[in-house]
Parts: structure tokens; C-alpha cells; sequence
């Protein structure tokens, strides 16, 4: 049910102007938010110094967000059968690459 409007909302992103915008994975972020808060701040010319983004980040580390638990890897757990009909529907752009979504 939620697999084709997933398709089509990543497709509109890969297909809009993403020229203003940056594309960061999951893995990037866990793996080095220091890393990623920084590039994002250089990336839109945001001027806040080395004290302000670990301060940032360990801020939001603290709080309770009520994010999505992301965990990696998820959809390797997906039946072979199913994951061959997103592909099927993901064949349908074949001018988007999927493999940021693991679509390959």
C-alpha cells in the first residue's frame, strides 16, 4: 500500500530542482552527525562556528523527539518475492536511480 507513494513522493524529489537542495543519507548521519551538520551548514552558507554545532547536536541527543526509530538494514528482512514487485515498480522511471533507497 505505501510502497507506490513512496516511489512516486522519491521520484518527485530526484525529478524536482534538488540543484538547492542536498541529498544526505540515514547511514551519514548516524555514522558522523558532526560531520553532516557541518556540511549542511557550509552547503547553505549557514555562518555557525564549531561551538554552535556541537552544542546543536548534543541538544537535540538529549531530547526526547519522538523520532522514527531508523535502523538500518530493515529491508533486507523483505520477502524476495515482494522486493522483486518494487523493483518491477520502481522499473517504471527508469531514468531515476533508486539506489539511495536501496532499490538497485
Amino acid at each position: 500500500m505505501y510502497i507506490p507513494w513512496y516511489i512516486n513522493f522519491y521520484v518527485s524529489w530526484m525529478k524536482g530542482n534538488i540543484s538547492n537542495g542536498l541529498l544526505l543519507t540515514y547511514e551519514q548521519l548516524i555514522a558522523d552527525p558532526h560531520q553532516v551538520v557541518k556540511h549542511i551548514c557550509e552547503e547553505f552558507e549557514m555562518s555557525f562556528g564549531e561551538t554552535e554545532v556541537l552544542k546543536a547536536i548534543a541538544e537535540t541527543a538529549e531530547k526526547n523527539t519522538r523520532k522514527n526509530i531508523g535502523v538500518s538494514g530493515r529491508g533486507l528482512e523483505i520477502p524476495d518475492h515482494l522486493k522483486d514487485n518494487i523493483k518491477r515498480m520502481a522499473g517504471y522511471y527508469s531514468d531515476v536511480d533508486f539506489t539511495h533507497i536501496g532499490i538497485f
